[in-house]
């Protein structure tokens, strides 16, 4: 089965047309079955003019965006060679604002893709386990011999040259645009294993898609920011500490940097 669509590549979001291409009669048959029972078999005016006009008269359009997502690219591919320059081993941090965010940290640090920690309910049984396992997960222990497992495996991928991403506020709060507090193990481990934190920050931009609730699908921006290298000759408490607070200042600085302002946060309740 192939299917797709002039929406995404013509801009024609909303218009409500998709092709898909069957050669099995039997097979065909029961698609064409499945799709008139969900009430969306019909290709409105609007969707049929428009692919028409894509299809016929939009390679003007096509040859542009092609241009234009291909200086992208080699923006972002210099961008990235710039600030990992000679960086191998490392601790990458971002803040976690999607479920899929990972696969943009890890997509932008090709080809020395990162292993990405995650919590044990990750962990789990089945086919989305193994698509997590598959992925390059670093599962989080909930006892005292997997937590040694996963400083071992921790300790072995950044000996051999490994990237490893964590996300220091933990939780994920979606499309949260702000730099959160920030917990210590991220750093204490760049910190024992002499390896530099490289922090990220995910930023937004309006997108004009909502869901059916109402909330909108935002654009987001990956920055990579320059590593941060431990001291020579401090202790790891004082390295961690140090790269910690490095770490919070360069996403406050990037977030000012994009939306114009500091970061508020509400004042803490009274005692």
């Amino acid at each position: 089965i192939i299917v797709t669509s002039p929406t995404k590549t013509f801009n024609l979001a909303g218009v409500q047309v998709a092709h898909a291409f069957i050669k099995n009669p039997t097979l065909r048959r029961a698609f064409r079955k499945q799709i008139l029972a969900t009430g969306n078999s019909e290709v409105s005016i609007q969707g049929l003019v428009s692919a028409q006009a894509a299809y016929s008269k939009g390679e003007i359009w096509l040859d542009a965006l092609l241009k234009y997502l291909k200086g992208n690219i080699a923006f972002i591919e210099d961008f990235v060679r710039e600030n990992l320059k000679g960086v191998g081993a490392a601790v990458l941090t971002c803040n976690h604002v999607n479920k899929f965010d990972c696969l943009v940290v890890q997509n932008a640090c090709r080809p020395n893709r990162p292993f990405v920690v995650g919590a044990p309910f990750n962990n789990m049984k089945g086919h989305f386990g193994d698509l997590m396992r598959a992925g390059g997960m670093l599962p989080l222990g909930e006892d005292l011999a997997t937590m040694r497992a996963f400083d071992a495996a921790v300790r072995y991928h950044l000996a051999h040259g490994k990237r490893i991403l964590i996300y220091p506020e933990q939780a994920m709060w979606w499309y949260y645009e702000k730099p959160r507090p920030m917990k210590d193990g991220a750093f204490t481990i760049a910190s024992r294993n002499r390896v530099p934190v490289v922090p990220m920050f995910i930023t937004f931009r309006p997108s004009g898609r909502f869901d059916g609730n109402g909330i909108e699908h935002k654009f987001f921006t990956l920055h990579i920011m320059p590593p941060i290298y431990p001291k020579e000759n401090a202790t790891y408490r004082e390295n961690a500490a140090f790269m910690k607070a490095e770490n919070m200042r360069l996403c406050r600085e990037k977030y000012k940097e994009v939306y114009g302002h500091e970061p508020k946060y509400p004042a803490p309740p009274e005692a």
